[in-house]
């Protein structure tokens, strides 16, 4: 149920961006040589923006073997949406990956191809001549993140991890001073949750398929990864003690 919430008071740019994207030409109406200069370019701009420099016949055969799949499984998207689908996937939007390769992009293209994000802006563009709502009220706000507390403080209460996506709950008791931790206290929250996030990323790189460094998955661990982690450890120690207190 939160989840849902979450989804519509996050009204996202990359909703309108998508619907804009579904103007342009389809894979099924370009022809090969397009479609391969087009990926030249996106994978390039992916192997920049993960700050590696790959050979270019490594780039040439991605290209190639991502043209196929196109055209085999995704001819109904466009070529700017391909390029979103890599933009994000190359950011870590549909999850951690272990190197731009064509396994790693058809996942990403499959994510895209399915996310609630492109079939909501096909109904907003199949749609676009209705009125439609595109904002919550403050009440519908409000009542989101006190629904959102009453599910966490169950699950805390039923001896349950306390998810907390998107730091909701967190930063909805901070902001109303409910959350009360020292300095002291938070830098051992922020700690634990680097250790926490080193272990995850440690037990990813042993399990992948392909040989990856250790060192390469630790560091796409971000500082926002860091604080996200530290409040949602924190916000169940903060459950933790009212409901001592409470016994």
């Amino acid at each position: 149920m939160i989840k849902n919430e979450l989804k519509k008071f996050e009204m996202s740019t990359e909703i309108a961006l998508i619907r804009q994207s579904l103007i342009g030409t389809k894979i099924r109406e370009c022809d090969d040589a397009t479609i391969m200069e087009s990926l030249a370019v996106i994978v390039a701009a992916m192997f920049a923006t993960a700050g590696q420099k790959p050979e270019k016949k490594d780039v040439k055969m991605i290209c190639r073997e991502v043209c196929k799949d196109l055209k085999n499984r995704y001819k109904g998207l466009t070529l700017d949406e391909v390029k979103i689908a890599c933009d994000n996937g190359v950011r870590g939007d549909y999850g951690d990956y272990f190197g731009i390769n064509v396994v790693s992009i058809n996942k990403w293209l499959k994510a895209y191809y399915y996310s609630e994000e492109r079939q909501r802006a096909q109904r907003e563009k199949l749609f676009k001549g209705l009125p439609q709502r595109t904002a919550l009220t403050a009440d519908e706000i409000l009542q989101i993140k006190v629904n959102a507390y009453r599910e966490a403080y169950g699950l805390a209460a039923a001896g349950k991890y306390v998810p907390d996506l998107g730091n909701l709950v967190y930063n909805f008791l901070d902001s109303r001073g409910k959350i009360s931790f020292t300095k002291e206290e938070k830098l051992v929250f922020v700690e634990r949750a680097r250790a926490e996030l080193e272990t995850e990323a440690k037990e990813r790189a042993r399990e992948a398929l392909a040989p990856v460094r250790i060192d390469s998955v630790i560091a796409r661990i971000t500082d926002t990864g860091i604080i996200q982690r530290a409040k949602r450890i924190a916000l169940n120690e903060h459950f933790r003690r009212i409901l001592e207190k409470e016994k």
